[in-house]
C-alpha cells in the first residue's frame, strides 16, 4: 500500500494545539501503522518531542502546549522516513482558538506536461498554494522531484522558488509516463501522467482529402503528421511544402495551415474544370499518397 500523509492543525482550548495525522492506501482506506514508528521534533522557543497516540476516530495525533509567542518548526517521520516539516506561528498562547486546516495543493502549467518534440529544451511551472490561505506554500525546490520514465528515464531540473521552474529534455520519442513528487510522496492525484514525445515528421504522414471538387471552388485538405516510429505527432511546426501542378503546367501555391495538433489545412482554389496534381514533401521526400491528383468538373 502507499501512505499518505495530510496535517491538520487544530487549537479546540485556546491552548493546546493538535496535529492530526491521516494515514490512508491509494483509494482512501485508513490504514493502521504502529504509533512508535512515528518520531516527531518541535524546535523554536520551546523544543519538545512528543510521542504519537491514536484518536477515537482512528486516525494518529500528537499535541503541542505553546508556551511562548514565536515560530515553532515541526518535524515528523515515519520508520526514518521525513514526511513532512510544518511552521507553526504562536502569536499569543491563549489566542489560539481557531480550527485550521494545513493542505498543499500543486498546480503544473505550461506545455511541459504535455509533451513534445525529441531534442527541444521542455519547461513548465509548478506552484504550490496554502490550500487553507491561498498564499503561497512554504516549499523548497529541493523538495520537488520530477522524473519521466518510458523508452528512457529523465530527470527534471527544479530550481527557482515558488512557483518552481522545470526543466528537461527528452532524447528517445516514445510514451513516458510523467510523475512529481514532493519529499518522496507523489502530488499526482490521478497517478502519474503519460505524455508523447514525436520525432519530427517524416514520409510516413498521411492526407486526409474530402474537399469540394467543384471548378472555381475552396478545396481543402488535411496533412496528419506521423513520426519515424509510427506515432501520431501532437505539436506542430514541422517545414510541410504543398505544390500544386494546375491545367497547362501552371503551378499554385496553397495556403497552409497549423493547427499546432500535428495536423495541417491546406487550402487552394480550383479556378477551372481539369486536373491537378498536388505534391506534398517534408525535407525533400513525398508523403504517404504523395503526389495525388484531384479532376475539377
Amino acid at each position: 500500500y502507499k501512505r499518505q500523509y495530510q496535517r491538520r492543525v487544530r487549537g479546540p482550548s485556546g491552548e493546546v494545539v493538535q496535529f492530526i495525522i491521516l494515514v490512508t492506501d491509494r483509494q482512501g482506506y485508513a490504514v493502521n501503522v504502529n504509533t512508535n514508528d512515528f518520531k516527531v521534533r518541535i524546535s523554536g522557543p520551546q523544543s519538545a518531542t512528543p510521542a504519537v497516540g491514536r484518536t477515537p476516530q482512528g486516525n494518529y495525533a500528537f499535541n503541542l502546549v505553546p508556551n511562548y509567542a514565536g515560530t515553532y518548526q515541526i518535524e515528523v517521520s515515519h520508520r526514518e522516513e521525513f514526511l513532512f516539516q510544518e511552521r507553526f506561528v504562536a502569536k499569543d498562547p491563549s489566542s489560539l482558538t481557531k480550527t485550521v486546516e494545513v493542505k498543499t495543493q500543486f498546480d503544473l502549467d505550461g506545455v511541459g506536461v504535455k509533451g513534445g518534440r525529441c531534442g527541444d529544451v521542455i519547461n513548465f511551472t509548478i506552484r504550490a498554494t496554502d490550500f487553507n490561505s491561498g498564499y503561497s506554500a512554504q516549499v523548497h525546490a529541493s523538495e520537488l522531484s520530477v522524473v519521466l520514465t518510458g523508452p528512457t528515464t529523465v530527470h527534471a531540473n527544479v530550481s527557482g522558488s515558488n512557483p518552481f521552474h522545470v526543466q528537461y529534455q527528452v532524447s528517445i520519442p516514445g510514451y513516458y509516463n510523467l510523475d512529481v513528487k514532493w519529499n518522496g510522496s507523489s502530488i499526482m492525484k490521478e497517478g502519474p501522467k503519460q505524455v508523447l514525445f514525436n520525432d519530427y515528421a517524416g514520409p510516413e504522414s498521411t492526407i486526409s482529402a474530402s474537399g469540394n471538387t467543384s471548378a472555381n471552388s475552396v478545396y481543402k485538405f488535411t496533412i496528419r503528421s506521423i513520426d519515424s516510429r509510427g506515432y501520431q505527432v501532437s505539436i506542430g511546426g514541422d517545414p510541410f511544402e504543398v505544390s500544386i501542378e494546375g491545367p497547362e503546367n501552371q503551378f499554385t501555391v496553397p495556403i497552409i495551415n497549423d493547427n499546432g495538433d500535428g495536423t495541417y489545412t491546406v487550402t487552394t482554389t480550383l479556378y477551372k474544370a481539369a486536373k491537378y496534381t498536388f505534391n506534398v514533401l517534408i525535407r525533400g521526400r513525398h508523403i504517404r499518397n504523395s503526389p495525388f491528383t484531384v479532376s475539377a468538373h
